[in-house]
């Protein structure tokens, strides 16, 4: 039997309490799968895009992820901030492949889900 991930991206410039409402959601799902058998995982994949104070990115990489695993009480193994080696929700795809993902639902807000409808 394969692994199923949950993935989460978002630029999270900052980690807020919205972001941090989908991550318990993404939670709880992971938790309904493995109840009822199935291996199962979830991944919270950040940008790493650093336009400085007062841009639309203005938290460096490093500070991202130490904020992303304060707010969303979740271990530094299920958070990526994106290396530029995979940037987009297809790498992000890409790389929770590399890890054994063989099932893969992408979990968003619906102002992202429309987009993805795209």
């Amino acid at each position: 039997m394969g692994k199923h991930t949950f993935i989460y991206p978002g630029r999270f410039a900052p980690p807020t309490g919205g972001h941090n409402h989908i991550v318990n959601i993404m939670k709880h799902m992971v938790k309904v799968a493995q109840a009822s058998g199935v291996t199962a995982d979830y991944r919270i994949y950040g940008t790493s895009t650093f336009d400085g104070p007062g841009s639309k990115n203005p938290v460096p990489p490093e500070l991202k992820e130490q904020l992303m695993g304060k707010i969303f009480d979740t271990d530094a193994q299920n958070i990526t901030v994106a290396p530029l080696k995979f940037p987009g929700v297809f790498g992000h795809v890409q790389h929770a492949h590399d890890n054994g993902a063989t099932e893969l639902t992408i979990v968003s807000s619906g102002k992202r889900t429309q987009q993805y409808d795209k």
